[in-house]
């Protein structure tokens, strides 16, 4: 009899347990089909992270871990295109050179240093690295566009790398209460 009690006791708390960790939302479960707007209306920028977001077919199923990481993959893909305008207008636009120059480095620091670190960051559980790195990817941006004066060839390319960077910082700091719980 007392066997009996202990399993029914056993089972009423593994029923509890298991709707307890399934109401409870974490950036490992995802919670619900709106994960991606209740993060974006987080961000500086929610509809831009929004659309972003819901161009990568993979942020369907992301957890908030997954949603960092790809916003991070959308700024290294528009760095990556600025990049490569940069360095072609350095061979056409001479008028530009000193501007473009300081570009080019402000997009090598953002792709080889800022993008790569902030993704390992996140994937590795140090989302305030992450965050950090995007914050200073989208400084990088607007210090480009600082060097024309506030109006280069490459102004939206810059915009929108800021802005995506300011996204990616802000759904990594998301991720910071998160982490400091375990």
């Amino acid at each position: 009899m007392k066997s009996i009690s202990n399993i029914s006791l056993f089972l009423v708390h593994a029923v509890l347990i298991t709707i307890s960790l399934l109401s409870h939302c974490s950036s490992v479960v995802r919670c619900d089909e709106n994960l991606i707007e209740q993060t974006c209306r987080k961000t500086p920028h929610p509809a831009l992270c929004i659309s972003s977001l819901k161009s990568d077919p993979q942020s369907s199923t992301a957890d908030l871990k997954g949603l960092a990481v790809i916003m991070i993959y959308v700024v290294k893909a528009k760095a990556g295109e600025t990049s490569q305008v940069i360095r072609e207008q350095l061979k056409t636009k001479p008028e530009l050179k000193l501007a473009l120059i300081n570009c080019d480095h402000n997009y090598d620091d953002i792709l080889i240093a800022y993008i790569p670190s902030s993704i390992q960051a996140v994937q590795l559980g140090d989302p305030e690295f992450g965050e950090t790195g995007m914050a200073f990817a989208a400084i990088e941006a607007r210090s480009c566009e600082n060097g024309f004066g506030g109006k280069s060839t490459i102004t939206s390319a810059n915009q929108f790398v800021h802005d995506t960077s300011s996204i990616a910082s802000a759904i990594a700091k998301q991720l910071v209460p998160y982490n400091n719980k375990q």
